[in-house]
């Protein structure tokens, strides 16, 4: 696959989507045709706003040249993780966010892998109404 890191403030990340999309246009990887994905690395209001990060990553079997938009070779780890199907528009991933993190997570016994939580983009504004947005949440859990 082929990711590009957003490294700062939330605020900026629409400037990351850009060149990630710039990328993925050139390639003719249509969401259609590639999946795409999201890595949450840090929660935003957990960190500094300059060193919030989030991955935005598409499926790719190519070779990842350098490249103006900051994309790299990366692959999504795997193992062992939980996964809740979201739907409705963005701001419904924060309270499931925070209902695996707060009430699944300690009810399952479960721990938590030394790897970003993820998300699979299956439909995605403005394919769709963001009402209809359908994504599937992994959290990472220790082996």
């Amino acid at each position: 696959g082929a990711l590009r890191v957003h490294r700062g403030p939330p605020e900026q990340l629409a400037a990351s989507l850009g060149d990630f999309i710039a990328w993925r246009r050139e390639r003719r990887l249509s969401p259609e045709r590639a999946a795409t994905y999201n890595l949450l690395y840090d929660d935003p209001e957990a960190v500094a706003p300059q060193d919030f990060r989030f991955g935005l990553a598409v499926a790719y079997d190519g070779a990842v040249e350098p490249n103006p938009q900051g994309l790299q070779a990366a692959v999504i780890p795997g193992g062992p993780h939980a996964v809740l199907r979201v739907v409705g528009p963005d701001a419904m991933l924060e309270r499931a966010l925070r209902w695996m993190y707060g009430h699944w997570l300690p009810a399952s016994g479960c721990e938590l892998a030394d790897r970003p939580a993820w998300l699979q983009r299956l439909t995605l504004f403005p394919d769709v109404p963001a009402q209809q947005g359908e994504l599937l949440l992994h959290l990472p859990l220790a082996g």
